[in-house]
């Protein structure tokens, strides 16, 4: 199995570290990874997005990924050029929080979560809205376990965020509840996630 994700939105909503966490987590599994993070010069507001490959099997390729199997917006920024982009049958996750649109083709499976609406209200901290997004996405795709989510965090945050671990556990925890309760906006005919 090899599924190419994209994470997309504008700096500060922490999607290089929810890329790099699901990154970790499937090395904690033993899969092979690539991560590609495409960032401009600006430290927050700009536009974000970064890809991580997971697979099974080596990898033997650029990480830039032309047609992803699945994509997580976090806010407009690319949201047509991603949702253009993706494979038939490929997921759609949505920050429903900062983005209202109606899905732009009926051959992908489409999941609005309101991602900046749980972190506020129910995590208490609305910067960890990626998080809650994060949950909700391995929870619709199980690409790794719960148990390598959490192993992984304590590696990929810096020392100065780690007092953030315990926050970012609740919001993966909440977005993996919010998404075992809802159903797809929209349902492909043949999903790459079954």
């Amino acid at each position: 199995m090899k599924r190419d994700v994209i994470f997309s939105g504008i700096g500060g909503q922490g999607l290089l570290v929810v890329s790099k966490l699901l990154a970790q987590a499937a090395v904690e599994e033993g899969k092979d990874v690539l991560f590609f993070p495409v960032f401009g010069g600006s430290v927050r507001g700009g536009p974000v997005h970064c890809t991580t490959i997971l697979s099974d099997d080596p990898i033997i390729s650029s990480p830039i990924v032309e047609d992803p199997s699945a994509a997580i917006m976090m806010a407009e920024y690319g949201y047509e050029l991603f949702c253009d982009k993706l494979k038939p049958g490929g997921l759609l996750v949505l920050n429903a929080s900062l983005i209202d649109k109606d899905p732009l083709r009926d051959d992908i499976t489409v999941y609005k979560i309101p991602a900046s609406k749980l972190a506020e209200e129910e995590v208490g901290n609305i910067l960890s809205a990626s998080m809650v997004a994060l949950g909700a996405f391995n929870k619709i795709t199980n690409l790794v376990s719960t148990d390598a989510l959490m192993a992984g965090m304590v590696k990929v945050l810096p020392p100065y965020r780690r007092e953030l671990i315990a926050v970012n556990e609740e919001a993966i925890k909440c977005g993996a509840a919010y998404a075992e309760r809802i159903q797809p906006v929209q349902t492909a005919a043949a999903s790459l996630f079954g």
